[in-house]
């Protein structure tokens, strides 16, 4: 869920600074993605449109492209399509980034130990 080669490779092999990527994005992931429920929830279009740009590229940065692209379908559609299927591309977003996080939880150890290698 996390391409942890190309993440230590864009970092120059520097494990702290990956684990520290990684923290920051999840709790930074989980805040924006109640932003945007939120956002979403009160129509403000734009601000949905911001926030879910935001977690599309800090799920980029730490190479987790499954939720960078659910973040980047939940912006498309905001942007291109006047909202249509917002609530089910953001509850698809909300299941990528609880995998997400699941995946995290069960390979910290194995990650750190990858990252360090």
């Amino acid at each position: 869920m996390i391409d942890i080669e190309a993440l230590m490779d864009m970092v120059d092999g520097d494990a702290d600074f990956v684990q520290s990527l990684i923290t920051d994005f999840r709790s930074l992931a989980r805040e924006q993605l109640e932003a945007l429920e939120e956002a979403a929830s009160e129509g403000a279009i734009g601000k949905a449109a911001r926030l879910a740009h935001s977690l599309k590229g800090g799920a980029a940065t730490v190479r987790a492209r499954a939720v960078s692209d659910a973040a980047a379908a939940v912006e498309t559609i905001v942007r291109d399509e006047g909202g249509e299927g917002l609530t089910e591309a953001i509850v698809a977003l909300r299941e990528r980034l609880d995998a997400l996080e699941a995946w995290i939880d069960e390979h910290a150890a194995d990650l750190l130990n990858r990252a360090q290698d």
